[in-house]
């Protein structure tokens, strides 16, 4: 256990990354927010990259993307795959250490819950997807547009009212 470092781990499913992004997008995380006063430990991303463009997977691993090949096939591999992860980097770093999640899948939100009331910053970055779960938004202490950093405007803060809610949409599909 790494006693009071301040380290960061990043991780993200495969389906939040932009296939259109610059590689380069990726090693810009690596620009620490103002109040992280610490380094970046791992960056992964997990699914299954043989359809991803060999350019964007040779982009990644040269900037230090972790790509952690998790084939289809398998429900909720991924996931399960990244909950591991995020677990044992809490085992190896004690707080102040931070995690930050690249999704818009609320079945992140009791794992992210449980990190956070166990002193971890928990920093989400949500994919522009339509409807995020206020369970999932809540969960982290941060909150982040993950389309505003792809494109290069930094850090944006995450606006709820920017997405429509599940129950504007149920109604206008009545």
């Amino acid at each position: 256990m790494v006693a009071g470092s301040n380290t960061m781990q990043l991780v993200m499913p495969a389906e939040s990354m932009d296939l259109h992004a610059q590689p380069l997008v990726f090693s810009n995380m690596d620009g620490q927010p103002a109040y992280h006063q610490g380094s970046i430990t791992t960056f992964s991303a997990y699914g299954d990259f043989n359809n991803f463009p060999r350019r964007l997977r040779e982009g990644c691993q040269r900037t230090g993307v972790k790509l952690v090949d998790v084939p289809n096939g398998r429900k909720d591999a991924a996931d399960k795959a990244i909950l591991i992860d995020m677990f044992l980097f809490a085992l190896d770093h004690r707080p102040p250490s931070s995690i930050m999640l690249i999704s818009g899948d609320v079945d992140f939100s009791p794992a992210l819950h449980v990190l956070g009331q166990r002193g971890y910053t928990v920093i989400l970055v949500i994919p522009s997807q339509g409807y995020v779960s206020s369970a999932l938004s809540n969960a982290g202490w941060f909150v982040w547009d993950w389309s505003s950093i792809a494109r290069g405007e930094g850090f944006v803060p995450f606006v709820p009212s920017q997405w429509p809610r599940q129950e504007q949409r149920s109604r206008s599909s009545s």
